[in-house]
């Protein structure tokens, strides 16, 4: 599934929103689709987080802990 068809299938307003961030990562852990909202408040980060890992905007200590969820 190429990027565009990711992006076909999730609503307009996810998209769009002003409350809730939206990412979708591929098997591997690197973002696929960042929606608005996480590319504004998280551009200090990387202008274009596609195909970079998810660690790029989540500490290391949080992903082991979600790990162990």
């Amino acid at each position: 599934m190429n990027d565009s068809e990711i992006k076909d299938l999730i609503p307009t307003w996810m998209q769009h929103s002003k409350n809730h961030y939206l990412i979708v990562m591929d098997i591997e852990g690197k973002y696929r689709f960042v929606n608005d909202l996480f590319q504004t408040r998280f551009s200090y980060l990387s202008e274009n987080f596609i195909g970079l890992p998810v660690d790029t905007a989540v500490h290391q200590d949080d992903i082991k802990n979600a790990d162990k969820q």
